[in-house]
C-alpha cells in the first residue's frame, strides 16, 4: 500500500479552512439563529410592534407568559419589538450586501473589458 493520501478539493479545503476558525463558526451559528427567529416571528411574537399588551399605560411588566421579556412603558411587548427591530436589521444587511457585490462584479466586469481609470 502507498502513503499517498487522498488530495483536498477546494470546497474541502475551504471548509476545514472555515471550521478551523472559532470566531467564525459562532459567528456564524449566532447569525443562523437570528435567521431562524426572523422567519419564525410571525408565529412566536404574539402581539405586533406597536401592539400593547395590557390597557393601563406607564406600568412595566416583568418577564411572563403574556410578555416574553416583559414591556416598555407603554405596555409594548418586549420580544415582539426586539424580533422585529432584528428583522429589520438583517435585512438591510443583505441588501446592502447584494448591493456592494452587484457594484462590484459590474466595476470589475467593465474594468476587465476596458482597462483605464477602474483597472488602476
Amino acid at each position: 500500500m502507498s502513503n499517498v493520501s487522498a488530495s483536498l478539493t477546494p470546497r474541502q479545503m475551504a471548509i476545514r479552512r472555515f471550521l478551523s476558525h472559532k470566531a467564525a463558526v459562532v459567528s456564524c451559528f449566532i447569525l443562523s439563529i437570528l435567521t431562524l427567529f426572523v422567519i419564525l416571528a410571525p408565529l412566536t411574537a404574539r402581539y405586533g410592534v406597536n401592539q400593547s399588551v395590557q390597557l393601563p399605560p406607564n406600568s412595566f411588566l416583568a418577564p411572563r407568559a403574556k410578555a416574553w421579556l416583559g414591556t416598555d412603558d407603554i405596555g409594548r411587548d418586549l420580544y415582539s419589538r426586539l424580533i422585529y427591530g432584528v428583522r429589520v436589521s438583517l435585512m438591510i444587511g443583505l441588501v446592502s450586501a447584494i448591493v456592494s457585490v452587484t457594484i462590484g462584479a459590474l466595476v470589475g466586469a467593465v474594468s476587465g473589458f476596458r482597462g483605464g481609470r477602474f483597472d488602476e
